[in-house]
């Protein structure tokens, strides 16, 4: 509280507070216990809250180095993880990737089928010269895929769905 708060004081010139401004002192210390009040029991229970707090972590950490993990080892990758996931470049990188999400949602059906695909082909694969490629076309399956493979290599080489590189 500052002195310009407090009630001017009285007309007889005395040197110490006059009695309106211990009223109002009183008045205004009155107003902050009752404000306080009901934090009190609060701040009581606080070293026990902490105590209790304290011990579940401890726990917790106990636990987690019975199965081996490194607990302070682990605080140091989620603070460096942290540190990385709240660069402005990530942040802004990850916004890119949020954006896109629908059509990275759309393709993975596919994406998902890559594996067992590529898997069959290398048990399936032989080596092919010239005529057996020419042969390998008349697969209906084997014209989809290079006519895909065709038409994307067409799209990622013209410069409207490349960024305007030059192809």
């Amino acid at each position: 509280m500052t002195a310009s708060a407090l009630p001017a004081p009285d007309a007889s010139g005395g040197s110490g507070p006059s009695a309106a401004q211990l009223d109002h002192l009183l008045a205004r210390l009155d107003h902050l216990l009752h404000a306080i009040e009901p934090v009190l029991p609060m701040l009581a229970k606080g070293p026990d809250m902490i105590a209790t707090a304290v011990d579940t972590f401890d726990d917790l950490a106990a636990q987690g180095k019975r199965r081996g993990v490194d607990i302070d080892e682990r605080m140091r990758l989620g603070l460096h993880l942290l540190e990385r996931l709240t660069h402005p470049d990530t942040q802004r990188r990850l916004q890119v990737l949020l954006d896109r999400l629908p059509a990275l949602e759309a393709l993975a059906p596919m994406l998902d089928e890559i594996p067992a695909a590529v898997g069959r082909a290398q048990r399936e694969a032989r080596p092919l010269g010239l005529f057996g490629v020419l042969g390998a076309m008349g697969d209906p399956a084997v014209k989809r895929s290079v006519g895909l493979a065709l038409a994307v290599a067409r799209q990622l080489g013209t410069p409207s769905s490349n960024g305007g590189a030059p192809a």
